[in-house]
């Protein structure tokens, strides 16, 4: 039932907030810089987290991720508005936890790049990205990610501008969502309903892969004045 709260602060380094877990608490970081965002714990019922006009500038290429999220998040939120999230490491936002039932992301408004141009070979996917879900960690059921208006950019033709897979969890992205080079790869590990995926005006993508497993009831997919190299829509 606690209340943590930074505002107009500069950091030198990074903001690493690290949590047993939560109920009912309330997080805001509103008008801060600093060079990375390290979040880790469980996020419960009645937990938000919200990041607002904030700037998360990592400039050392050898820093892996720029914000990284290991946090659970169940009948939580975890939204992001008007934010930087800037990197020349191999990844800009990253999640290596799971979303569960109740859980919402939700990134508004913000800019998000890697820089990051040497391809990345060896482990699992996604092994570089602006905005990545770590393989084994889903959108489950009755969970969500949106997504609105953010401008996404890669640093070469190696990395994932979104790379998410989800597990009966809802995937809501409008058409106000800019991406620019790269891949595109949304893998839904089951059956979903009710999933909203529109891309507009993103050029020189590298593919856009829509598929996964399960039945699709209620899709709506659309592209519209985009350009690319290949596209797959393959739901099963």
């Amino acid at each position: 039932n606690g209340i943590f709260s930074v505002t107009d602060t500069i950091l030198a380094s990074a903001m690493d907030i690290t949590t047993g877990t939560n109920t009912n608490g309330k997080y805001i970081v509103n008008r801060t810089s600093m060079t990375r965002f390290l979040l880790s714990g469980a996020f419960t019922a009645g937990c938000a987290m919200m990041i607002d006009q904030c700037n998360v500038i990592n400039t050392v290429s050898t820093i892996t991720t720029a914000f990284m999220n290991s946090a659970t998040f169940r009948d939580s939120l975890l939204e992001i508005r008007r934010t930087t999230i800037d990197t020349n490491g191999i990844f800009a936002f990253f999640n290596n936890a799971h979303v569960y039932a109740g859980g919402i992301h939700r990134l508004v408004d913000n800019f998000i790049r890697t820089t990051y141009t040497v391809q990345i070979t060896s482990g699992q996917e996604p092994k570089q990205a602006a905005i990545g879900y770590y393989y084994a960690n889903y959108v489950y059921t009755n969970a969500a990610l949106e997504m609105s208006n953010n401008e996404v950019s890669v640093g070469s033709n190696y990395s994932f501008g979104l790379y998410v897979r989800p597990n009966n969890g809802r995937i809501i992205h409008d058409g106000l969502n800019r991406y620019t080079s790269g891949h595109i790869y949304v893998y839904h590990m089951t059956s979903a309903d009710n999933n909203h995926f529109i891309l507009n005006q993103s050029t020189m993508l590298q593919s856009v892969t829509y598929s996964g497993a399960g039945t699709h009831t209620n899709l709506t997919f659309v592209l519209e004045d985009c350009s690319g190299l290949s596209l797959v829509v393959s739901p099963a």
